[in-house]
C-alpha cells in the first residue's frame, strides 16, 4: 500500500504501459554459415497499452491462490503450498499488504527478431549452435528460430501491432 502506483490508482484508472521481454540470446558470427557478418542479439518483446487499475481484495486473493497453485504444481513431487497453511488471522494481515493491480489492454505491440533476414542455412547453424549451448534461454531461441514456429507479419523484422476490436479480446485474434 506504500507504493506510489497503487496510491495513484486507488482514485481512478489511469493509462499504463509494460514492456515484456521473452527469450534472448547473443549471436556471435561464427554460428552463421556466411562468414562476414558481426554479432547480434536475437530477441523477443511485448509492449502493451492500457487502463490500469486497483483489484478488489477478493479478485487479488483469488489470483493469489491461483497463481500460487500453478506455481506449486510446478515443483511436484513436493506437497503443495496453500494458503490454508497461513493461520488465519496472519493470512488475512498479509493479504491486506497486496494491492492487485489489473490491466485491460487496448494495444499489444511485439517485435521478434530471431535471425529471419538469414538464409535458412545461416538459422539452422544459429539454432544448432544454441541448442549445443543448452539452458532454457537459449533452447527457447532454437525453437523460435525454426521457420516453421514463425509468424507472418512482415518479411524482415516482425513487428505486429494488434488492436481488438469493441467486444474482441486479444486471445481471439488471428495471428495468422
Amino acid at each position: 500500500r506504500s507504493n506510489p502506483i497503487a496510491r495513484l490508482l486507488k482514485t481512478a484508472a489511469q493509462p499504463a504501459k509494460l514492456s515484456v521481454l521473452g527469450p534472448d540470446s547473443y549471436i556471435s558470427p561464427d554460428w552463421y554459415e556466411t562468414r562476414t557478418l558481426v554479432p547480434t542479439w536475437n530477441y523477443e518483446a511485448v509492449e502493451a497499452q492500457g487502463q490500469a487499475r486497483v483489484m478488489s481484495a477478493e479478485d487479488t486473493y483469488a489470483l493469489i491462490v491461483d497463481l500460487s497453485a500453478q506455481e506449486e504444481e510446478k515443483l511436484r513431487p513436493k506437497s503443495p503450498w496453500k494458503i490454508e497453511k497461513v493461520p488465519e488471522k496472519q493470512a488475512q494481515a498479509l493479504l491486506r499488504a497486496i494491492v492487485g493491480i489489473e490491466i485491460d489492454l487496448t494495444e499489444l505491440t511485439g517485435k521478434r527478431k530471431m535471425s529471419q533476414n538469414r538464409s535458412a542455412e545461416d538459422r539452422a547453424g544459429v539454432a544448432s549452435a544454441l541448442r549445443l549451448l543448452g539452458g532454457d534461454a537459449s533452447e527457447a531461441v532454437a525453437d523460435l528460430i525454426n521457420p516453421s514456429l514463425r509468424v507472418a507479419c512482415s518479411s524482415r523484422d516482425l513487428r505486429c501491432t494488434l488492436r481488438p476490436s469493441r467486444n474482441q479480446t486479444f486471445s481471439e485474434l488471428d495471428m495468422g
